[in-house]
This record gives C-alpha cells, sequence and structure tokens, in this order.
C-alpha cells in the first residue's frame, strides 16, 4: 500500500509511534508463547535485584526461562546462594514491555487513517471526522492531553454528520498528517 505523508511526520511517526506498536505485538507474542524475543526485567529476591531477560513460556505449558544479565559480580553471587539455600519465600518479578500503550494505540490509529485514504481517497481525509483523527494523530507529543476529547469529538462527527463520500466533490489537494 502507498500513502502520502509529509517527510516529518514520515520520520517522526516511524520512530515515535510504530516502534511501540512492534514492540508492544512482540511483548503479545511473547505472552501467547511463540515470541521470539525475551522480555527484559528485573527479579528480586530477599532485597537483592538483578537484571533478567525472561523468555515466557508458561502460556503454553513449557518452562519459562530467566537468563540473568550482566550485574555486579559479588551481587549475582549473593543472589544465587539465596536461591541455593532454599528459604526464600517472596519472589518478585518485574517486566519492562518497553513500549508506551498510547503511543502504540495511536500507530494502530495512523494506520488505519491512512488505509482510509487509500480506500476512500480525499473525501475521507477531508471530512470533519477525518479532520479529527488527522489532528489527534498530528499531536503526537501532546497526545495524551487530548487523546480522550478528540475520541469524543469523532464519535460526535459519526453519529452527527452525513458521510466522507458526500463531503466534496473532487478536492485537487494532497493529505498530510500534519
Amino acid at each position: 500500500m502507498i500513502t502520502l505523508t509529509c517527510k516529518e511526520c514520515n520520520n517522526t511517526h516511524g520512530s515515535k509511534l510504530d516502534a511501540h506498536l512492534i514492540q508492544m505485538l512482540r511483548c503479545h507474542d511473547t505472552f501467547a508463547g511463540f515470541g521470539k524475543r525475551p522480555i527484559r526485567g528485573n527479579i528480586e529476591v530477599a532485597g537483592i535485584r538483578v537484571p533478567a531477560d525472561i523468555d515466557w513460556k508458561a502460556t503454553i505449558h513449557k518452562t519459562t526461562t530467566f537468563r540473568l544479565r550482566q550485574n555486579e559480580a559479588q551481587k549475582l553471587n549473593r543472589f544465587r546462594q539465596t536461591l541455593t539455600r532454599g528459604d526464600v519465600d517472596k519472589i518478585n518479578l518485574e517486566l519492562n514491555f518497553e513500549y508506551i500503550p498510547n503511543s502504540a494505540y495511536l500507530a494502530v490509529l495512523r494506520i488505519a487513517y491512512l488505509a482510509m485514504f487509500r480506500e476512500v481517497g480525499y473525501k475521507y481525509v477531508l471530512s470533519p471526522a477525518a479532520g479529527v483523527i488527522r489532528k489527534l494523530i498530528a499531536s503526537y507529543p501532546d497526545r495524551t492531553r487530548i487523546l480522550v476529547g478528540s475520541l469524543q469529538r469523532l464519535r460526535m462527527y459519526r453519529l452527527h454528520q452525513p458521510s466522507p463520500s458526500s463531503f466534496f466533490p473532487s478536492p485537487m489537494i494532497l493529505p498530510s498528517l500534519c
């Protein structure tokens, strides 16, 4: 699929939005049992916290692997000794999914916006409903403040406005997310 975006939006959104979507999908794959990359995290035992890579396989009834990452040698030795003694009553696990959910969701919205442009054309892009989406996507750095309000406005357009095909007969401008 080929779509038109300005260079700045294309470059920014690829690294700032799409990267979060990709990482979110990788995490979902990992928890479904067929991910190819471990999830980074930390394991804490008796107050000793060490970084680890976790290859999660519990959902498919296989062994979940915890590989300790490089750390201070003394700290790793104390961690291992504590586990070996067998008197551990609690293990804390902290997972770092390395993505921001709102950024991933905004990437999906951007993909849908561009796909709709591809399918429907300029009539869709110039509709008030698409304008709300475009404004939401273009406001990427400030997305958390306007996310809810924009989606509420989008629902209003959907309920009260005619379909996108009735807005403009044949506009001659290029769409942009800016």
